[in-house]
């Protein structure tokens, strides 16, 4: 399918801090033709992306059949999943999710309006989100795990929060007038926001400890075409100081997740500049940068690693379930469908089972709970 113009117009709205380029940040999302000419941001998919995957609903007040029918089994999963859905049809109304890892029917939290990305609290109790209500400028919110008392962080300008593991601060993105996008950290009462660090960053993960980043990009200045600019993985620490980088691969690297014990990091690579760019790969690095490990090979779209309460599992999105048709224009970029969650043992890659089917629509998760849903 060709991409509606409809939804080119409100993707590019929610993910970015200011009004960018239409094509730009679609492609971060998952996948349009054109080369972007400065640097994305994450929603993307970024997803993000990021990346880099966003959530597209029709305009009913709930989701259609095939969310709610198509899941695993048990399979050792457990927990609630928050993601986000984007509708193959040509309604764009954007929704946040939420669903039992181990199967059952999702309860939609937000929908109608233009916010993605959802991100559980350490305790599970709040979600944070990136939200683009006025249709200029992205804004963190948070809301409680049930979608109740939603409100804006004052001054959180941003989008792509990462919560602080006490659960009262955020990190998040802040892009700027030329194309650069800077790490931030605010206080959730919207005291504090300082810089962390400056560059061309796509995402952020905070660590377990609370004492660093993990974070995808560059940190050298943008430039007004930098779509040759290398994407690694670095950490940094929460004060700035310390920033190390971990990949240096002819591979673009997006949406860094922090192990729930903090010795690992997962990410996901592409070979081309954008974060929707297939074939993308799910990868493991220990904090140091040693033992680089490739979870997933194959000619397709997976991305978007999260890591289960447990530590013992990463959801994930992928297309490998999707038609041959599907496959083909996910790759080309001429289309944006067949994208499911899928979930696998994070050690080895090995256990890939279906979390929830996408059918013709696309869904990435960015969120793993312990909390039961509801």
């Amino acid at each position: 399918m060709t991409a509606d113009p409809k939804i080119k117009e409100r993707l590019s709205r929610a993910a970015d801090p200011i009004a960018v380029d239409v094509e730009d940040h679609l492609k971060r999302l998952h996948g349009v033709s054109s080369r972007r000419r400065r640097v994305s941001r994450a929603g993307a998919m970024a997803l993000a992306a990021a990346l880099a995957l966003a959530v597209v609903v029709l305009l009913l007040q709930v989701l259609p059949p095939h969310p709610a029918g198509s899941s695993a089994g048990d399979g050792g999963l457990s927990g609630t999943i928050a993601y986000s859905f984007v509708s193959g049809g040509n309604l764009n109304k954007l929704a946040i999710v939420i669903a039992p890892a181990a199967g059952g029917a999702p309860t939609v939290l937000v929908q109608g309006g233009q916010d993605i990305l959802p991100a559980y609290s350490p305790d599970g109790s709040m979600i944070a989100f990136t939200s683009n209500a006025d249709s200029a400028t992205s804004a963190i919110e948070i809301m409680n795990s049930d979608g109740t008392n939603r409100h804006a962080v004052p001054g959180a300008t941003g989008a792509l929060p990462s919560w602080s593991p006490d659960g009262t601060a955020l990190a998040f993105l802040v892009q700027g007038a030329n194309g650069e996008s800077d790490i931030h950290v605010i206080n959730i009462d919207g005291t504090g926001d300082r810089v962390v660090t400056t560059g061309a960053w796509n995402q952020v993960s905070w660590s377990p400890d609370g004492s660093h980043l993990a974070i995808t990009g560059s940190p050298n200045a943008p430039t007004p075409n930098q779509s040759g600019a290398q994407f690694d993985l670095y950490v940094v620490g929460i004060d700035g100081s310390g920033l190390r980088q971990l990949t240096n691969t002819p591979t673009y690297e997006h949406f860094p997740a922090w192990s729930p014990d903090g010795t690992k990091i997962a990410y996901y690579a592409t070979v081309g500049y954008d974060d929707g760019s297939a074939p993308a790969s799910i990868w493991v690095v220990n904090t140091d940068g040693s033992n680089p490990l490739q979870l997933t090979d194959r000619n397709g779209f997976d991305a978007a690693p999260v890591w289960s309460p447990d530590g013992s599992m990463l959801a994930f999105a992928s297309d490998r379930g999707a038609t041959a048709a599907q496959q083909a224009a996910n790759a080309d970029h001429s289309g944006w469908a067949g994208i499911s969650i899928y979930a696998m043992n994070a050690s080895d890659g090995s256990g890939v089972q279906i979390v929830r089917d996408a059918g013709s629509d696309v869904l990435a998760p960015s969120s793993w709970t312990a909390q039961p849903a509801g």
